[in-house]
């Protein structure tokens, strides 16, 4: 949780405990009455899986493919052991998957049910699918159709031969190198389908109100993250967050910047940029 703060990498589990989160949500969501709501779409079944799915050992080949099938498999069958995979794969209309290749962090999103498969990334780098994501994309086409081939999917061909598409939104980024996986979970809770054109974020183009908001994000994704009803610790959490805003306010930046400080110590490989923290007001 502490690499959520300003200026680090944020840490892999970090994502995967969003991504818990975004499925418990998604769990309770029901579709309004079709009688009461006749205008309505039904709303959109997604999943998200965990980060351990695709490897850089495995995009850089290092390991053979039948231990890359093996990781993949593993790592997607403990992550749906409590449920009947065949059954619950057949119901998700949108499968996400958090992606990191050579220190970048994207999603991977397939669309399963309806009649056109496809393959979206969505990512905040201008590249293109051929120069940044292919080799990752093709590996992980190749071993999701395997997978859902062995749960008698009907869609398992179409996943093999979809072809990969990036969005490239309004707030994508030339200069941002610490905040992938930031714009990676804003992504992961807010993208339905929609088109570039229609999605919204509530961020800006690229600039220091851009870093402003995405600084502001972080705060409001530990947050959730502390504050949440599957946290076990939540109501502590809560206590304690109640008792650190009784602390004077140049107090309270001042355990922050050390905070980062000290965590940038531990683990200077988590340090992209300096950011200047300042009081908000």
């Amino acid at each position: 949780m502490e690499t959520l703060a300003p200026s680090l990498w944020i840490d892999n589990n970090v994502v995967d405990c969003w991504g818990a989160i975004l499925n418990y949500e998604e769990s309770a969501k029901k579709d309004p009455s079709p009688k009461k709501n006749a205008k309505k779409a039904p709303l959109t079944k997604r999943h998200f899986f965990p980060t351990g799915c695709i490897t850089e050992a495995m995009v850089q080949g290092t390991i053979g493919k039948g231990e890359q099938w093996d990781i993949f498999s593993a790592e997607i069958s403990a992550h749906l052991k409590n449920v009947d995979a065949s059954k619950f794969l057949a119901e998700i209309e949108l499968a996400f998957f958090p992606i990191q290749v050579s220190g970048h962090f994207y999603v991977v999103v397939f669309n399963i049910k309806k009649s056109v498969t496809s393959m979206i990334i969505l990512d905040n780098s201008p590249q293109s699918y051929v120069a940044k994501y292919k080799d990752a994309c093709d590996l992980l086409k190749e071993f999701f159709a395997r997978f859902l081939l062995e749960h008698a999917h009907p869609k398992s061909d179409n996943v093999m031969n979809v072809k990969g598409r990036v969005l490239h939104p309004k707030w994508k980024t030339n200069n941002n190198h610490v905040d992938c996986r930031v714009f990676a979970m804003i992504h992961m809770e807010s993208y339905v389908g929609e088109t570039v054109k229609n999605w919204d974020v509530g961020l800006c183009q690229e600039s220091d109100m851009q870093v402003w908001l995405l600084r502001r994000m972080r705060f409001k994704i530990a947050t959730k993250i502390l504050l949440h009803e599957l946290n076990l610790h939540s109501q502590k959490m809560y206590d304690l967050a109640f008792k650190f805003q009784e602390i004077d306010e140049q107090t309270r930046i001042s355990i922050i910047v050390n905070a980062i400080k000290n965590r940038a110590d531990r683990d200077p490989e988590k340090v992209v940029r300096k950011v200047m923290l300042k009081p908000d007001k």
